[in-house]
């Protein structure tokens, strides 16, 4: 963390308060250009404490290659309007640049206007080898965080979002939908509410486009309107959502799932903890284009879920199923429903798995479900 007022040390840095930028931070005038100017030079850029009001239609658009720190203090706080879409930092096309620390204050609860879902407090847009470490961002008109292509890249790459916090923002915490590999670390997702999905953190792959090789580790989500985590975008021409996972994370009091996956697969689920979400621990379901495969859930604990502990939900047309998944070593107790339930799901292993203390069955089966193997599980203490 660095000292407050305080530069990182051992480098050269273009404070946005020093002249000829003169940045204020008083939290009265537009202090957009000032920062923006201080950026052009493509040096190394500090942002002291103080209050940076934006106009976030045009943004803030670092140089390729450039550091910016912000002091722990140090408030970009979007200048309300009723603009449909916005970016505070605006990056696209670009490559090697960091980002760390202060806080991004969006306009939901000032915004003059009715619709539109994308005022972002950071868009990564078809960029390569970027980092957003340390930053809060707060209370924007859409995601905190929205990684994308552009017109010129498919799809963004090496991206790092690491010891974020994003909250109260209202269509998404972060979203990805775009992206070949990237490192979502140590964040917090909380509060997102306004417009759906309303979840905390989504990789959802837009039409044609993919998101793979995306590691989201030891990140929490609570209190989302939506589910805490999302996976959804099919596979094939629909998009790619494909060799991603979720691994010692925790998600709890979300008005959907602690964990929603719709027409994925490749997909590890490990070591995370579900508890008390308003459906599912995991939801696991096919959707009207794909079914959701080849998907390895273990060492999860689904805790005092409302619904089921893991609920795979397919279809009854027999290509969108939930099929050749594995779920292990799991812990469900204390769910509304059952520990684990099958409905419409073919051809899945459940082994291993502690279901107990559930208000219906521990595991239960029901539909078409059919060729599933489930052997040597702990099932006791259930009501049914």
């Amino acid at each position: 963390m660095l000292n407050k007022g305080d530069p990182p040390p051992g480098e050269s840095w273009v404070s946005v308060k020093e002249s000829p930028y003169n940045a204020s931070g008083d939290g009265q005038g537009d202090d957009t250009a000032a920062i923006q100017a201080a950026l052009d030079t493509g040096g190394n850029i500090w942002v002291p404490d103080g209050t940076y009001l934006i106009n976030a239609q045009f943004g803030l658009s670092p140089c390729s290659g450039q550091e910016i720190h912000l002091s722990p203090n140090a408030f970009l706080k979007v200048i309300s309007s009723e603009a449909e879409s916005y970016q505070v930092f605006r990056l696209q096309d670009k490559e090697g640049i960091f980002i760390e620390g202060g806080t991004i204050l969006g306009d939901r609860h000032s915004h003059t206007g009715s619709s539109g879902e994308w005022g972002m407090g950071v868009s990564i847009s078809g960029c390569r080898n970027i980092t957003i470490k340390g930053m809060t961002i707060r209370d924007c008109w859409g995601d905190g965080i929205y990684i994308s292509s552009s017109d010129i890249n498919p799809y963004s790459q090496d991206i790092q979002i690491i010891n974020c916090i994003c909250e109260g923002n209202r269509r998404q915490g972060l979203s990805v939908v775009a992206c070949r590999g990237a490192l979502i670390m140590d964040c917090v997702f909380s509060g997102t509410a306004g417009t759906d999905p309303q979840c905390g953190l989504d990789l959802e792959a837009n039409q044609g486009h993919m998101v793979r090789d995306v590691l989201v580790i030891r990140c929490t989500a609570y209190g989302n309107s939506g589910s805490g985590f999302q996976v959804s975008g099919g596979t094939g021409d629909s998009g790619a959502n494909d060799y991603n996972s979720i691994v010692g994370c925790t998600a709890y009091e979300n008005g959907l799932s602690g964990i929603r996956l719709l027409e994925v697969s490749n997909l590890i689920l490990q070591g995370n903890i579900l508890r008390a979400n308003s459906e599912n621990g995991v939801h696991l379901s096919a959707g009207i284009r794909y079914g959701a495969e080849r998907i390895h859930v273990t060492g999860n604990q689904c805790v005092s879920n409302k619904k089921n502990g893991i609920f795979l939900q397919g279809l009854g047309d027999s290509t969108l199923q939930v099929r050749g998944n594995i779920f292990a070593n799991n812990r469900c107790e204390g769910n509304g429903l059952a520990g684990i339930y099958l409905f419409n799901a073919r051809e899945n292993i459940v082994t291993g798995n502690t279901a107990v203390k559930n208000n219906l069955q521990g595991i239960s089966e029901a539909e078409s479900s059919s060729g599933n193997i489930i052997q040597g599980n702990s099932v006791s203490h259930n009501r049914l």
